[in-house]
């Protein structure tokens, strides 16, 4: 890393780590241009006037389908959102605060590979969900001993947790009227950058794809029931959470759902609750809402 103060300030001149597949795609093809969309201490998010997002990212956020890690730990000092951000195959640049040299960057593969999941793995992750569940996230609708939050919080959980489970339902129907209505609930539905509706409808589709026991009927895919909710859902949310639905869409997810998998893959029961504990304390509540739609489609094989 190099420093080199201008007339703003500093400068910060950084190498990548890696890129995701994904955005590697995006950005070779096209040169990206666009703007900050919003910046926190170790996530940048840009996004170009086709709805592209790319987001800058510390090696704390680690490797997402929509990420370049970036090799230093505070590399966005002075960014704000709306400054002008530009990408192409060498490097990435924000306003005159940031450079981002990509040439050297490995890419890294978002598609997360399912193995089969033996009884006492989930187990292992059941547990750790049931110690991990509050009340103000969508675990509620199945870990029925944490009461959910009063007020504006509990009306928007009851309305979540009745759309899941008739989605569900309507999954294992194959009915894609109610599919359709159902998700329409769901998408948007919170406040956040990420609405909690979209955090489940995002674990759900990664669940759909984890648990085969969930069998769909024959004329309804699971690629093709993820279609269809990212149909409804993606038009009806923000431009931050709709890129992450499309990517989840595509069986894209970030390096913890990938550790997660290979964990749960091998029963490696402490690698269970430390992936398992990490994607729980993802956000507010973002992480341990996915983590209901992910678990959604086995909960209702089992019962």
């Amino acid at each position: 890393m190099k420093n080199a103060e201008n007339s703003e300030g500093w400068k910060i001149e950084s190498l990548a780590i890696s890129i995701s597949d994904t955005v590697a795609a995006h950005i070779h093809n096209a040169a990206f241009q666009g703007w900050v969309l919003s910046c926190f201490p170790t996530a940048c998010n840009l996004v170009d006037e086709l709805d592209r997002v790319v987001s800058l990212v510390t090696a704390a956020v680690g490797d997402g389908p929509l990420n370049i890690v970036v090799g230093d730990k505070e590399p966005f000092a002075g960014i704000a959102a709306g400054m002008a951000a530009h990408a192409n195959r060498d490097r990435a640049t924000v306003g005159d605060r940031l450079t981002v040299n990509l040439k050297n960057a490995a890419r890294w593969n978002p598609a997360v590979e399912w193995g089969e999941v033996p009884a006492t793995a989930m187990a292992t992750l059941w547990e750790v969900v049931q110690k991990r569940a509050t009340p103000d996230s969508l675990l509620t609708f199945w870990v029925p001993a944490i009461r959910p939050l009063g007020g504006a919080r509990m009306a928007l959980q009851e309305a979540a947790r009745d759309a899941a489970e008739r989605l569900l339902l309507a999954l294992r129907r194959g009915d894609e009227a109610n599919i359709v209505t159902h998700v329409l609930t769901l998408a948007g539905l919170g406040p956040g950058s990420t609405p909690a509706g979209d955090d489940f409808l995002i674990g759900l589709m990664t669940g759909l794809r984890a648990w085969p026991t969930f069998q769909l009927p024959e004329e309804l895919s699971v690629e093709d029931a993820c279609r269809l909710i990212g149909q409804v859902a993606i038009p009806r949310t923000n431009t931050f959470s709709a890129a992450q639905l499309t990517a989840a869409r595509e069986g894209h997810m970030g390096s913890g759902w990938h550790r997660l998998a290979a964990a749960l893959a091998i029963n490696d029961r402490p690698a269970i609750r430390e992936e398992a504990d990490r994607l729980l304390a993802v956000g507010a509540t973002s992480g341990a809402d996915a983590m209901a739609g992910f678990l959604g489609p086995y909960l209702l094989t089992s019962t």
